[in-house]
């Protein structure tokens, strides 16, 4: 029993087919073309070579090939191929060329060609993130850039013909980037690169592999225009369908009235499909990828685009050919497109940026196109945008996409509310859509207030022998503003003092202060040493983000505990001024006689100088003698003036007395007042 179930197990095993993961890629031995179709006498122009498809066996089985060099009409070499069958060119040991056939299509008249050439290590690479490099062996068709760099991968973007692709690569694996060369034809992996040292957020070191024959020039020369093969009425010739289905998806296909449907049932290396006439099961069939098949039992061929398939979403390329005149609509699908908003941070520091970022994704299986993009930034926030106009016209399905970056500068402290930003579009069926982000919420902005530190006394004399014992008060202030955000955190006054000085901390607690607001701590500093002491402060605190800060502030107090020094010096005292009488009679009275009176003979010499000369005094007699000889002269003299005045008079009467026929005379009275009018006395 035990072995019967190991033997089902086996069984069951090996018949659930193996889809090995796109993303553990092996580098290939060879770059090759993408299948071609060709006719008898059909050949590809592959650069300087041309590989023709010049006979077959009756019953198709066996493809002659050869190859010619350009301009030569002899071939270089011929090989006859069944399908599957492969030839090297010149030779196997060193080839250039490999030629192999994937299909002989008996039913058509057709083979299916792929040409290739030999992988090559082309050089060792060392490139810094964000730098691109152009291999100039690659005549420029080829960019490489370093997008990102982790500890243990890298990944590049890689513009081949114009078109990019963006691969992430594991340190020690490798993957390849194909070069469209047209519509059906591309060159896989025209470059192949492989980690081999990733450094994050720094540099990336890596292997670039590429063809043998890196030739870009590939076309198909048919043998004529009327055609030399006879192919059958209602091959399928003519591509109907290019573009991605996903699993469980059904296209149809309509040709002469009919209805087909085909349905794909798994991916992987070898993809599943179902093809139906109607609702009426045809037949179910692998395909791998890069190959094809052709229905024998209707018009219709399918082909998986090399590379192409993704096991993540379970979708590939697939090509479906069908006869001229038949059609296949595209599969039109939905989108779900997501807007999603993203930030640098909703709390900044006046003074600094907040960026604000703007992708769209779409997570559903339909492409979104006409993308227009409708912002909600407040006033207050001086705003740049990058780009400055939307560019994205497709959006393909599970796909992202950055559609603006916003570069917002607040103009003063505050909460600032950024509302929904919305994305329009047009889904594959054109109808209009719109979504809108997630509340961005409150951009708060915050600053630090304006601080000062200062004490109420900032010099000290201390005298140890009586107190040692200060006391100082610090006053921290913070400046008027808005306390809801601008304040500081944690905050810490750490002192800064001698050994000479002794407190119970060097470090003060705050705590939490916003503007407006003032806090003062006394601390009280024993004084050990009796010499010159400094006190600084810093000032330590973080902001609003949590960011720290310090102030420092040196020689904030000082305290001076020298004690005066003490000089010796003889010094001669002189008494006050008023006690100069009694020292000098106290010395003289301590000396003898001789000495005395020479020393009181001096101080006689130096006084004199200094006492002012005495008034002489009066003698009573002598100015008494003088008044009484003045009033005797002068009564003499007024009365001698008197008598000759009255002897005048009397003689002038005289000669008055009457004569005859004369006046008459005045009377006596009359004569005396005349007399003493004039200040004569009469008698």
């Amino acid at each position: 029993m035990k072995k019967m179930a190991i033997l089902l197990i086996g069984l069951i095993l090996f018949a659930v087919p193996f889809f090995p993961s796109v993303k553990s890629a092996q580098k290939p031995d060879y770059a090759k073309l993408t299948l071609v179709k060709l006719g008898l006498k059909d050949s590809i122009i592959f650069g300087n070579y041309e590989i023709k498809f010049a006979d077959v066996n009756p019953d198709w089985t066996q493809a002659l090939i050869e190859i010619y060099k350009k301009g030569e009409s002899k071939p270089s070499k011929t090989a006859l191929l069944t399908s599957g069958g492969r030839m090297f060119y010149p030779d196997s040991t060193n080839p250039i060329l490999e030629v192999s056939i994937g299909y002989i299509m008996s039913y058509n008249k057709v083979i299916y060609l792929e040409a290739g050439s030999p992988l090559k290590k082309a050089e060792s690479k060392t490139l810094d993130e964000g730098k691109t490099y152009k291999p100039t062996y690659l005549d420029g068709k080829v960019s490489i850039k370093l997008v990102d760099v982790t500890d243990s991968s890298a990944k590049f973007t890689v513009t081949l013909n114009g078109i990019s692709y963006t691969k992430t690569i594991e340190e020690d694996s490798g993957q390849g980037f194909g070069y469209k060369i047209s519509s059906d034809i591309s060159y896989y992996p025209f470059v192949w690169i492989k980690v081999t040292k990733a450094v994050k957020n720094d540099y990336a070191e890596f292997d670039i592999w590429i063809p043998t024959y890196p030739v870009t020039s590939v076309s198909v020369k048919r043998a004529s225009q009327t055609g030399t093969q006879n192919q059958t009425q209602g091959a399928p010739d003519t591509v109907v369908y290019n573009d991605v289905m996903y699993k469980d998806e059904i296209l149809n296909i309509y040709y002469n009235g009919t209805t087909y449907k085909l349905r794909l049932n798994q991916v992987g290396l070898y993809s599943s499909f179902s093809l139906f006439k109607g609702t009426t099961p045809l037949e179910t069939f692998q395909v791998k990828a890069g190959g094809y098949h052709e229905s024998d039992k209707a018009p219709i061929g399918v082909e998986v685009v090399k590379d192409s398939y993704d096991t993540e979403y379970n979708r590939l390329t697939v090509k479906v050919w069908a006869p001229h005149g038949a059609s296949a609509p595209p599969i039109l699908r939905e989108a779900k497109l997501k807007l999603i908003v993203e930030t640098t941070s909703k709390k900044i520091m006046l003074g600094d940026k907040m960026i604000l970022t703007v992708k769209v994704v779409n997570e559903g299986k339909g492409k979104a196109f006409g993308l227009k993009l409708n912002s909600n930034i407040p006033n207050g926030l001086e705003q740049e945008v990058y780009p400055e106009k939307l560019t994205i016209t497709k959006l393909d399905a599970f796909s992202e996409y950055p559609l603006a970056t916003y570069i917002l500068t607040p103009s003063q402290v505050g909460s600032y509310q950024i509302g929904k930003f919305g994305v329009e579009y047009y889904d594959e069926f054109g109808n209009l859509k719109k979504v809108e982000s997630d509340t961005i919420g409150a951009l708060k902005v915050y600053t630090l207030p304006k601080i000062e530190l200062n004490v109420d006394n900032d010099y000290f004399k201390v005298d140890t022998s009586k107190d040692n014992k200060v006391k100082v008060k610090f006053n921290v202030v913070l400046e008027k503003g808005n306390p809801a955000f601008e304040f500081i955190e944690n905050a810490t006054l750490h002192l800064e003092f001698p050994d000479s000085l002794n407190a119970y901390s060097r470090d003060i607690s705050l705590g939490d202060l916003r503007a407006n607001e003032s806090i003062s701590k006394e601390i009280i500093f024993t004084v050990n040493k009796a010499e010159l002491s400094k006190v600084s402060a810093t000032l330590t605190y973080k902001d609003a983000l949590g960011e720290e800060h310090q102030i420092e502030f040196p020689n904030l107090v000082i305290i001076d505990a020298v004690p005066p020094a003490i000089v010796e010096k003889k010094v001669k005292v002189y008494p006050e001024a008023q006690e100069l009488p009694s020292f000098v009679n106290a010395t003289l009275a301590g000396l003898d006689n001789e000495t005395r009176a020479l020393l009181a003979e001096e101080l006689k010499n130096v006084s004199e100088a200094y006492i002012p000369p005495q008034p002489p005094k009066t003698n009573w007699w002598a100015v008494f003698a003088i008044l009484f000889l003045i009033f005797g002269i002068g009564f003499g003299v007024a009365y001698y003036n008197l008598k000759g005045k009255y002897e005048e008079a009397q003689r002038k009467l005289a000669r008055r007395k009457p004569k005859p026929g004369g006046l008459p005379l005045k009377k006596e009275e009359e004569v005396k007042e005349e007399l003493e009018d004039k200040g004569i006395e009469t008698l």
